[in-house]
């Protein structure tokens, strides 16, 4: 498969605090990626790693601080016009903030087709009818508002709005996070059929590993802003290398075992604002050395995938 969506060197930075006592926080430090034509690519990691703010780089809702971001080979400039914006559209967490509530169905689809130009009249209404069988909604919720409709439905509404504007890729920010099981299942299985009927490409946020082992062809797991280990998802999740994966697949809950805590030196990350000299997780790490206090892992391939672990080689 070529490559589709490739980011290089990403880096981006917000200013935080007041009174005078104003620092850098880098969310994305330095990530660089490579999203294939009609791949599932999932994002992983705990809460505040940056792969929201990633995502948000992505489509454009954020400006980057450096590094760049190529489309189809094409540069992305850091303030998109209408016909680059299209390409590259996102799904978020929760449908219900994400829709207008004043709105209807037909509504929230004909905004985008409007907005670029891309049909008018007759071919509109066809085209927003199209689109509902894309999701598999039927037509007579056309006219329903989304506090009418369930949580799973108003989902399929935000996938078939950032569909009509037939975008080279969808970010899926967290987009199955704010449903149920059953509803998870579906929009799953959605997003995995438009998959292969449209030839989509996904980049899938999320935090839940199960849901990333059955929907994504690879994965790469981010740790403080940077990607710690990237490879086809049944290879690492078989083998990971890096300890943070190792923690995060060892405290995924099985059937018939006991709950057990995962194995990290302390529950929370450290902050952005002071990130740990070296490598980034050693000050979680059990198996921590003194190389890791002084020098920062480089990603370097490790049995089919890539790795930045000084004990990459012993895993």
């Amino acid at each position: 498969m070529r490559t589709l969506l490739e980011v290089e060197d990403l880096r981006v930075d917000f200013t935080v605090g007041a009174h005078g006592r104003r620092r850098r926080l880098r969310a994305v430090d330095g990530v660089d990626l490579v999203v294939r034509e009609g791949e599932i690519l999932g994002l992983v990691g705990e809460s505040g790693c940056g792969k929201s703010t990633l995502a948000r780089t992505l489509v454009g809702l954020q400006a980057p601080s450096g590094g760049r971001i190529s489309l189809g080979g094409d540069l992305l400039p850091r303030r998109r016009p209408a016909a680059v914006r299209k390409r590259i559209q996102m799904i978020f967490q929760d449908p219900g903030s994400s829709l207008d509530p004043r709105h209807t169905v037909r509504e929230a689809l004909l905004a985008p087709l409007r907005v670029h130009r891309l049909a008018d009249g007759a071919g509109e209404e066809a085209r927003v009818r199209e689109l509902m069988g894309l999701v598999e909604l039927p037509e007579r919720l056309l006219d329903a508002k989304p506090r009418s409709l369930s949580g799973g439905q108003r989902q399929r509404v935000a996938i078939a709005r950032a569909l009509a504007v037939e975008p080279d890729v969808l970010v899926a920010d967290e987009a199955v996070a704010a449903l149920d099981a059953s509803a998870t299942g579906a929009i799953l299985n959605l997003l995995a059929d438009l998959r292969t009927s449209l030839g989509l490409t996904v980049v899938f946020i999320s935090h839940d590993l199960s849901v990333v082992r059955g929907l994504c062809d690879r994965v790469a797991v981010m740790y403080l802003g940077r990607v710690v280990e990237l490879g086809r998802t049944a290879e690492i999740f078989a083998r990971p290398r890096h300890p943070y994966l190792q923690a995060l697949l060892a405290a995924v809950p099985r059937v018939g075992a006991p709950i057990a805590a995962p194995p990290l030196e302390g529950d929370e990350p450290p902050s952005l604002l002071d990130p740990p000299s070296g490598c980034r997780f050693r000050t979680r790490c059990p198996a921590a050395f003194d190389r890791c206090v002084t020098e920062e892992p480089a990603l370097v391939t490790r049995g089919g995938a890539l790795v930045a672990c000084h004990l990459a080689d012993r895993c």
